[in-house]
């Protein structure tokens, strides 16, 4: 593509034709646009002398960094922009002739129950013969290619240039996690969204966004900027009535003339979930609506996975699909590390979940206290990682408070010291009957099994689907759920 196609308001001497685009410098050669956009932890500015080494000549970047990049390389092109982050996004859709038009784009933001809430949607769609992409936290799908997940969301010219890969595999439909810093830099910007979801907010990310209230702000995005800005006909909005911040955003959308599903427990919403059972092995509720019940029965277990499929079932129907193929690909769907059960010998029952927020702690303990029988009780072994927003670890604490036996040990601790980040969540505890600390997370695991007796159930919390632990800079293999087989 010409230079001057992508920049049609900038005048250049000559024609300059490109036919990459790249912001890795190892992929930059002669015939390569780079774009140095700065990301979460990487300014990419400063890998401009590696592309220039490998040939690259044209450069897009920050307004504030040109005038010393021309005066130290001056056999190339500089083209500066104030706002990297909207023409970077512009320019790689415009090279990539827009695929995001060409496919229905579901995304998925909050605090909580992104990862499950997509993973049915995109287990349901393929189910029923769809053709799918899937983005998300435990992994990159791009119909049977596996890629690793870098990150929830990938970077923005990764995510396009898979959504063209997509179309020449005959895709229709994307599935993503959109996660905060996804919204707040970049990474979804001017897509196009047939739907977007929103499951709840609570505290996170508060190290990066600062205040809660930010927190929410670049959540919204999704919703008032990317959904109410698309171009497709149908699209729609689909809300946790039940949260305050869904109110919001409710109320906002509803001025804005977007279209808008509210789904409620707590019959808020134009859906809404009665008649629900919950044991260890399954969950049974009613879906209603002004004109129709519809009775699920799934293996996911507790509240939070009824407003989960609540939300996935009522997306799959606006889609078009049927109410008795959506329901014939509920019933056994797994996710990987959210409640996932682990049966042991003498029946006592160990569920892994990625519960690592005080609401999903808080949540994931309510799942199993609802699902023990009398005289049983709930053992929950959990930390925080370090390096990360240390106002929520005496929060991890409050939220067990209705565990019946708590056990702190490491989560990731990265170049923190394990033991200060136990001791900031020991400050949360109001009493310290039934709180042990183990800082090895293998030995907390065991002590948990040592004080279960049958029927009772150990939630491990914290690192769900990871198959790492992270000490210093450094992933070491770790794996709660194989740990516990080992151990069972």
């Amino acid at each position: 593509m010409n230079l001057k196609d992508l920049f049609p308001a900038l005048a250049f001497s000559r024609d300059i034709i490109i036919q990459n685009i790249q912001n890795d410098s190892r992929q930059a050669d002669k015939d390569t646009l780079f774009i140095a956009f700065t990301g979460f932890e990487v300014d990419v500015h400063e890998f401009i002398s590696d592309a220039h080494l490998n040939g690259c000549r044209c450069f897009l970047v920050s307004q504030d960094k040109i005038e010393n990049l021309q005066k130290t390389y001056r056999d190339a092109l500089f083209i500066s922009s104030e706002n990297l982050k909207e023409d970077m996004s512009q320019v790689i859709l415009k090279f990539y002739n827009y695929p995001d038009k060409e496919l229905t784009l579901i995304g998925i933001t909050g605090t909580n129950g992104k990862t499950t809430t997509a993973t049915l949607i995109n287990q349901s769609l393929r189910a029923m013969g769809v053709k799918t992409a899937f983005f998300g936290t435990v992994e990159w799908l791009v119909g049977d290619n596996v890629y690793p997940a870098l990150n929830t969301t990938p970077d923005f010219l990764s995510l396009i240039k898979f959504f063209h890969q997509a179309i020449d595999q005959g895709i229709t439909h994307v599935v993503m996690e959109v996660a905060s810093h996804a919204l707040s830099l970049g990474r979804v910007e001017n897509l196009n969204f047939d739907c977007a979801l929103f499951t709840n907010l609570t505290q996170d990310h508060l190290d990066y966004h600062g205040t809660f209230e930010e927190y929410y702000l670049a959540k919204s995005l999704l919703f008032f900027k990317l959904l109410a800005n698309s171009c497709k006909k149908h699209k729609k909005a689909f809300i946790n009535a039940d949260d305050p911040y869904g109110q919001k955003l409710l109320q906002v959308l509803g001025e804005r003339g977007v279209p808008t599903a509210s789904l409620s427990l707590e019959e808020k919403g134009v859906w809404n979930a009665s008649d629900i059972i919950l044991t260890v092995n399954h969950t049974e509720f009613n879906l209603n609506n002004s004109d129709t019940t519809i009775k699920i029965k799934t293996n996911l277990l507790g509240m939070i996975n009824v407003q989960n499929i609540m939300m996935a079932f009522v997306l799959l129907k606006h889609l078009g699909y049927s109410d008795e193929n959506i329901l014939s690909t509920m019933p056994n769907t797994t996710i990987p590390g959210r409640l996932q059960k682990v049966n042991s010998p003498k029946g006592v029952v160990f569920l892994v979940d990625y519960a690592h927020t005080p609401d999903a702690l808080e949540k994931a303990i309510s799942v199993v206290n609802d699902t023990l029988s009398s005289g049983k009780k709930s053992i929950v072994v959990f930390g925080a990682g370090g390096d990360r927003d240390p106002k929520k670890r005496p929060l991890m604490a409050q939220a067990t408070k209705n565990a019946h036996i708590t056990i702190v040990t490491s989560d990731n601790p990265r170049t923190e010291d394990p033991e200060t980040i136990l001791q900031d969540i020991m400050k949360g505890f109001d009493s310290l009957d039934n709180v042990y600390q183990e800082v090895d997370r293998i030995r907390a695991i065991a002590l948990a099994y040592q004080k279960a007796e049958q029927g009772d159930v150990v939630l491990v919390a914290g690192k769900g689907h990871e198959n790492y632990q992270i000490i210093g800079k450094v992933k070491n293999h770790f794996s709660d759920v194989e740990e516990i087989e080992k151990l069972l």
